[in-house]
């Protein structure tokens, strides 16, 4: 979910993997982070549950969304 071109850099230097679009892998996470978009999602729902599918069972999901 980062859209900023240095830390996307950074990030990868780093091993972390970033991806756009979670239905483009069966991959397992130990971490999936969104911040500042869940409230913009159509399904949240549907979201939630793929995030739930891709963790590894001791993963974590890290959520930040605006108090509006």
């Amino acid at each position: 979910t980062e859209l900023l071109s240095e830390f996307i850099h950074h990030m990868k230097t780093q091993g972390i993997t970033l991806l756009s679009n979670l239905g483009t892998t069966n991959e397992q996470f130990n971490m999936i982070t969104a911040f500042d978009f869940l409230e913009h999602v159509e399904n949240p729902n549907y979201l939630l549950q793929t995030i739930s599918n891709r963790l590894n069972d001791k993963g974590i999901a890290v959520f930040g969304v605006p108090n509006m």
